[in-house]
């Protein structure tokens, strides 16, 4: 049966901002599970950073204790196909603002991250 629009706007919205959640894990096993094999980002400076690389990245922020203060404003969900959907939202960090996107798929009841982008808001 499929998912309602509520059901899931409710699941992605406690799955983002993607990778900023320490209650849904912060291993390299948590974020394999969470990204597709081909899962690619854009991040803010516009480079574009295949799955190892940003998996990498988490694993070594999160292996010390850090502050990671953020504001998540304007979530919505689109529909994209039969299993994939789109989260929209507004991410605030201290004082930058970015637009942020990440398209999902749910396999298995599960949702797994296939693309993500950050782009930043300025003035």
């Amino acid at each position: 049966m499929p998912l309602t629009h509520d059901e899931v706007f409710d699941a992605l919205l406690a799955l983002e901002p993607i990778f900023h959640h320490e209650a849904v894990g912060a291993t390299r096993e948590t974020f394999e599970r969470m990204t597709t094999p081909d899962f690619w980002a854009v991040g803010v400076t516009g480079e574009v950073h295949q799955r190892e690389a940003v998996i990498a990245d988490l694993v070594e922020r999160w292996s010390a204790q850090h502050d990671d203060p953020w504001d998540l404003d304007d979530f919505a969900v689109r529909q994209l196909g039969i299993i994939t959907w789109l989260a929209t939202y507004e991410l605030t960090q201290g004082d930058q603002m970015s637009r942020r996107s990440t398209i999902w798929t749910h396999v298995g009841g599960d949702w797994i991250a296939v693309y993500h982008q950050g782009t930043p808001v300025t003035g």
